[in-house]
């Protein structure tokens, strides 16, 4: 491929993108909306003729229990003896592991145009 080409299909990718934009800038207002509206509980609307909006609510990160952390320089450093002994050289120390956040989202799914 000539890098003619390849410049031709490279600003013809932004030129669709840029073009595409103010319509992005009002989906993305508009699933920021919804969002709002999602605080209260999930829904989902349902369009017959269109298709779907399923909302979810956001939730706060949930705590999924202590597990061991390790310095692996220091893991691997050690011999077969010392490393039965990590929790009381520090080696292994204990420490909360957490799920992320999820911020809830937006599913829109449009209905297979007939032909």
């Amino acid at each position: 491929m000539t890098t003619d080409i390849r410049s031709q299909l490279a600003r013809q990718l932004l030129e669709k993108i840029a073009a595409a934009q103010a319509q992005n800038d009002e989906i993305d207002a508009l699933k920021t909306r919804l969002r709002e509206l999602g605080v209260a509980g999930s829904f989902t609307e349902r369009f017959p003729d269109l298709g779907t909006v399923e909302v979810k609510a956001a939730k706060a990160a949930s705590f999924k229990g202590l597990m061991p952390t390790l310095v692996p320089e220091l893991f691997l450093a050690m011999t077969e003896a010392e490393r039965t002994a990590l929790q009381e050289s520090g080696v292994v120390t204990m420490s909360e592991q957490w799920g992320n956040p999820f911020h809830g989202s937006i599913t829109p799914k449009l209905l297979a145009a007939s032909a």
